[in-house]
């Protein structure tokens, strides 16, 4: 476990075990839709600009505006090789963990947020040629606005940046990119 990683999740439990008492404490969870485009220039020569990302949540609202967050996301793409132009796939399982603060304590609730974040990543080449897959570690930071339904029911408006730096063959490359989408969820 890399020195950045360990430090992460020292502080996610920390601010777990810190959290206030139950009355101001809260659980959210839903899933997510929405259009990742791929960052590096090198890998949307071969995979194109981006697609369809769809993934889940959970989060624990830690008071009325702090919001410690977890997301899944699954995103794939078929591209081709530079050379022989074969069809390759990768896929990319993307795994974040946060904090969000809500600017104002309304029914329509900016917020602002940053956490650490692993993308799992996996090429499929053709017989020929061995797959490739590996992890890499970043940070990610975004912005949106809820809008809470009665007492139970959220939408996410939400657009995030993941920087996650990775070796490629003769350089390094990023696997994050910008994801734009909508999370509908249900608070307890």
């Amino acid at each position: 476990m890399t020195k950045k990683m360990a430090v992460s999740i020292g502080l996610f439990l920390a601010i777990i075990l810190a959290a206030p008492s139950a009355q101001a404490f809260s659980v959210r969870l839903g899933g997510s839709l929405g259009y990742y485009a791929l960052s590096d220039s090198v890998i949307k020569n071969i995979y194109g600009s981006g697609g369809i990302q769809f993934g889940g949540f959970l989060a624990m609202g830690l008071g009325k505006r702090l919001e410690l967050r977890a997301e899944a996301g699954l995103f794939k793409a078929t591209g081709k090789m530079t050379v022989s132009k074969e069809l390759i796939d990768l896929s990319e399982t993307l795994l974040t963990a946060g904090l969000r603060f809500q600017v104002l304590d309304k029914k329509l609730s900016p917020y602002l947020g940053a956490g650490v974040g692993l993308v799992n990543y996996k090429e499929d080449y053709p017989d020929r040629f061995q797959d490739a897959s590996d992890s890499a570690f970043g940070f990610y930071g975004e912005g949106g606005i809820y809008l809470f339904a009665g007492r139970h029911f959220l939408l996410d408006l939400n657009i995030r940046y993941l920087s996650a730096g990775a070796d490629g063959f003769e350089e390094k490359v990023n696997l994050g990119g910008v994801r734009a989408g909508l999370n509908v969820g249900v608070k307890f």
